[in-house]
């Protein structure tokens, strides 16, 4: 991007579209996984991950908070548990 005045020109406009991408797919902001089989929620967060991948894993755990992820997994499983092609 160095080579000429042109490529230059096209480097800049480059730069800060590759920097919003660079936060779009920012590994720290997608932090955490959910353990199944609890009875309740647990976050599993990376263990080397940084202040921003942890908050991000506290931020999971309170939106699926609101949302009623727990009982939502429960009403499922006890549905597909009630199908009879699943008990057969």
């Amino acid at each position: 991007m160095k080579s000429d005045p042109l490529a230059m020109i096209g480097g800049m406009f480059a730069y800060f579209a590759f920097k919003r991408f660079k936060k779009r797919v920012d590994p720290r902001l997608y932090n955490g996984g959910v353990f199944l089989g609890l009875n309740g929620l647990c976050i599993k967060s990376h263990g080397g991950s940084d202040d921003v991948g942890f908050a991000s894993a506290l931020n999971l755990a309170a939106e699926l908070t609101q949302h009623g992820y727990v009982q939502s997994v429960v009403d499922d499983i006890n549905h597909l548990m009630s199908q009879e092609t699943f008990l057969s």
